[in-house]
């Protein structure tokens, strides 16, 4: 009976021990898990902000590329519309031009034969008077031409 008790307290006595040491593993395990997770939501905080900041930094990169492209298509607009509006007064100079050939050939034909030289073109005085009647026509351009004759004065 004596050995009975004894080996009946000693393991009581060794359960209470491994029941206390196992109380004392599990308490530790939990403050690490509790530490860990803290790491764990902190570190994804840091992540997160991370994130964040790249991607502000994109998004004000990108955004700046926007506003460089967008001055760049507007500036190239403006330009497409000057050469436009260029190419539409050529044109009209080019149209006023022909006129102004259709109307020399005109005179042309009609001189009389005692203000051609011989070979049919108009003679020097002729010309001169040729010239300054096709730049005097209601046009633009006939204001800021002066006849080559007048040009060296």
């Amino acid at each position: 009976r004596a050995a009975r008790t004894e080996i009946l307290n000693f393991c009581t006595t060794e359960r209470d021990r491994l029941e206390n040491e196992t109380a004392q593993a599990l308490s530790r395990h939990a403050e690490q898990y509790l530490i860990l997770q803290e790491d764990i939501l902190s570190a994804n905080a840091d992540i997160e902000q991370r994130v964040d900041a790249i991607c502000t930094i994109r998004l004000h990169n990108a955004n700046t590329e926007i506003n460089r492209l967008t001055l760049a298509l507007d500036q190239a607009k403006r330009e497409r519309e000057s050469a436009l509006e260029t190419k539409r007064q050529l044109e009209v100079q080019l149209e006023r031009a022909a006129d102004r050939i259709v109307h020399a050939e005109h005179i042309l034909h009609t001189m009389s034969p005692s203000k051609k030289n011989k070979n049919g073109l108009p003679s020097s005085s002729s010309s001169q008077q040729l010239l300054e009647s096709l730049l005097v026509q209601d046009t633009p351009e006939a204001d800021q031409f002066t006849p080559r004759s007048q040009q060296h004065n």
